[in-house]
Formats: structure tokens, sequence, C-alpha cells
């Protein structure tokens, strides 16, 4: 089988760059914009001005289109991993937008190992799998623990959308599995509202 990320590495590597830009705060600047297949090599960038340019700074990156629209009953396969050894490290995920209320934060998450129902990591609600409660504490910005942030920026237009992440490696050393792992949002009474997500779990295998 032919690896696809190999046959892109052989085509010609393309370089964008943006120079002596001046971002006023508050705004976004769009520092690559591509279509068609293709991997981000890397990324490099140099900031001027003293350190205030960084203190609130965010990268953000959009790719493939990648978002779900749910139904507050709906149930969300965030991953389906086969074959193994492996271990989960790492889960991004932005909800709530669209979202009418901020109940979509009382789905619960899980994550079921090597298709054993007793080998289950359950999470009672989103925010709490973030290590945050409380609806995020008045919705700040904030470093929840050493191991996940939350970001609630209270965007115009969607005011209950947020973005949180979680290092899993830090926290529990990973989620390890032998053969199989599956992450799934399970809806739950409380949640009465839909939203559009999306997200973004990294393992290794």
């Amino acid at each position: 089988m032919v690896n696809p990320l190999a046959t892109l590495r052989q085509t010609k590597l393309r370089i964008d760059k943006v120079e002596n830009a001046s971002v006023p705060p508050n705004t976004e600047r769009t520092l690559c914009s591509r279509t068609g297949p293709g991997v981000v090599d890397s990324l490099w960038m140099a900031l001027g001005g003293g350190n205030a340019p960084a203190l609130d700074g965010r990268l953000r990156v959009y790719y493939d289109d990648q978002k779900v629209t749910r139904t507050a009953s709906a149930t969300t396969t965030l991953a389906q991993i086969t074959g193994g050894p492996g271990s989960i490290v790492y889960h991004s995920y932005v909800a709530g937008v669209g979202a009418s209320n901020l109940s979509w934060l009382e789905r619960i998450f899980s994550i079921t190992v090597d298709g054993e129902p007793t080998a289950q990591i359950v999470g009672t609600g989103t925010e709490d799998w973030f290590d945050s409660g409380w609806y995020f504490n008045g919705r700040r910005d904030y470093n929840t623990s050493f191991h996940s942030y939350v970001g609630t920026d209270q965007p115009a237009g969607n005011v209950n959308t947020v973005g949180m992440a979680t290092d899993l490696w830090s926290k529990w050393g990973g989620v390890p599995f032998t053969t199989s792992a599956v992450i799934r949002s399970l809806p739950e009474a409380g949640c009465t509202t839909g939203d559009t997500l999306c997200w973004c779990i990294l393992y290794y295998q």
C-alpha cells in the first residue's frame, strides 16, 4: 500500500510568506489559505514591538471543512481507531456554534477500549472532561489545570461557543488500547440544544 503522505512529500515544497504585517488589536490576519491535498511541514513567526503583540495571540487552523451539526439527542463518534497497540494522547474540541444555550456542555464523553464495555472512561459532562466545571467559572479564558485550557471568547452571534484542549499524555499518561478505541460524545437529558462542532484527536499507534 502506498503511503499518500510519502507521495506528497515528493512534490515541490511551497512557501507562503507574510512580511512586515501590522495586525491591530482584536483583528485576524490570514497567514495561509490553500486548497487541494498537502501537508503543513512547518510554521515560523517573528513578532516585533516588544512582548505586547504576543500576550493574547491565537493561532487558528481550519482544514478540510471538518465540522458536524448535531441535534440535542445525537450521539457523535469522535474517533474509531482499529489496530494497535496504541495510546490516545490529546483531544481538542470546539462546540456550541449556533447553540441556543450552554446546555450542550452537559453531553457525556466516553472512551471504550478494546471493545470492552467495562473498560470505559466516562465523563459526566463536556466541561468536566477538560478539567473545568460550572460552565467555565463565569465564561473566561483560563488554564483549568496543568493539562487543559479553555477559551470562551463569546464571539458575536455565537456567545455559547467554547474551545477546549486537554493533553491526555501529561494528565493520565495517555489512554492505552491494545486493539481498538472508540471516543463518543453522548446525549444527556440536561442537553436541550443542538450545535455545530469540530474536534481533533491525536493518538500513537
